[in-house]
């Protein structure tokens, strides 16, 4: 750890209350040079081409896009949940809540199964489990089925993918990391 001279730690055990704080100060101050700078950027070894950043912020963008699209369009069809499954408007806006509530939610979770699995399984996961709830909750049945599916699966989903993509933007693009970042979260005000 740091190494300390008896001196210094004599001077900080045995002194009046006045100098108390300058004793503190030099301590803090000697601490800090003797710990090695270091650049958060020196050891990425992600530098791979501006082409290949150019297209992961594409990608991330329409990822962002596509996940985020259910969110902001299932207030649209409350009216034909009302109808075809006879329910009130709080029960209908339960699926949307829970939706966004899993999505954003569930970022904690997903980080750290990148962190254990890596970005291209995670992603396609997240992708898979997106594409069953939308197909499965088109033919939905019942009530309960629709919110399983539509909520809790497509939530999981988008919540896999949409940390993913966010991470994998992060870690690709070297030299304009702010504007990707940028346009990969614009994603979700398009649709």
């Amino acid at each position: 750890m740091f190494q300390q001279n008896s001196s210094e730690m004599k001077s900080i055990q045995h002194v009046d209350y006045f100098g108390h704080e300058k004793d503190l100060k030099v301590m803090r101050c000697q601490q800090q040079k003797d710990i090695p700078k270091q650049n958060s950027d020196e050891g990425n070894t992600s530098n791979v081409g501006s082409s290949f950043e150019y297209l992961i912020t594409f990608a991330g963008f329409i990822n962002t896009m596509l996940s985020m699209s259910i969110q902001n369009s299932i207030g649209i069809y409350y009216t034909y949940l009302i109808g075809e499954f006879d329910i009130g408007l709080t029960t209908a806006a339960v699926i949307g809540s829970t939706n966004t509530a899993i999505c954003l939610g569930g970022g904690v979770f997903a980080v750290r199964v990148v962190e254990s699995f890596g970005e291209r399984p995670v992603l396609i996961f997240g992708g898979f489990l997106q594409f069953i709830g939308c197909i499965t909750s088109s033919y939905a049945p019942s009530f309960s089925m629709l919110f399983a599916f539509l909520s809790i699966v497509n939530g999981i989903g988008v919540a896999l993918s949409y940390v993913t993509i966010l991470l994998s933007v992060n870690k690709y693009s070297y030299k304009n990391r702010s504007l990707s970042m940028t346009l990969t979260s614009l994603g979700g005000s398009v649709i």
